[in-house]
């Protein structure tokens, strides 16, 4: 046997030995355990009488829930789900005239009240940017909350440039 590489048996055995790791609870003595009572052949009644009659209380946090210091991030999905207003970019005349479509990403953090803010482009055609950031500049959005309280959240804004036929 070599430990630098692995190398196909020659035979498969027709007996195998079998490597029991798992030491039983007899062997362990776990305190309150069937074994440590001295109960033989024990029965599943036997097992479940072993068992506390009553779980710990969970633990409740006492204070009120914390909320994040800083943006929350939600997917582009759901951040379109909450957009109330979206101001459609006006097609720049050179970009048209130059055939030029696509889409422009950008990444933005939204405000408590729903405003678009630190908005940073991903990617995009430089003939269609400043359209697009324009327009998304002027969408507003449903506040999102967290344990009921505003919170500013970090998503993704893609706009979509086409041309008509």
């Amino acid at each position: 046997m070599n430990a630098q590489q692995l190398i196909a048996p020659r035979a498969i055995p027709k007996q195998l030995n079998v490597i029991n790791e798992i030491a039983p609870v007899a062997e362990v003595g776990v305190p309150g355990s069937v074994a440590e009572s001295g109960v033989g052949n024990s029965t599943i009644g036997d097992l479940l009488s072993a068992v506390p009659n009553s779980a710990p209380a969970p633990a409740f946090p006492t204070e009120k829930a914390k909320i994040p210091s800083g943006p929350v991030r939600i997917g582009g999905v759901v951040a379109e789900a909450n957009l109330i207003r979206r101001v459609q970019p006006t097609y720049p005349s050179l970009a048209k005239s130059a055939r030029v479509q696509g889409t422009v990403e950008f990444s933005a953090i939204i405000s408590k009240e729903g405003n678009i803010e630190h908005l940073q482009l991903v990617h995009g055609h430089p003939l269609l940017v400043n359209a697009a950031k324009e327009a998304v500049l002027q969408w507003k959005y449903r506040p999102t909350l967290l344990n009921g309280q505003p919170v500013e959240v970090s998503t993704e804004v893609v706009v979509n440039f086409t041309l008509t036929q």
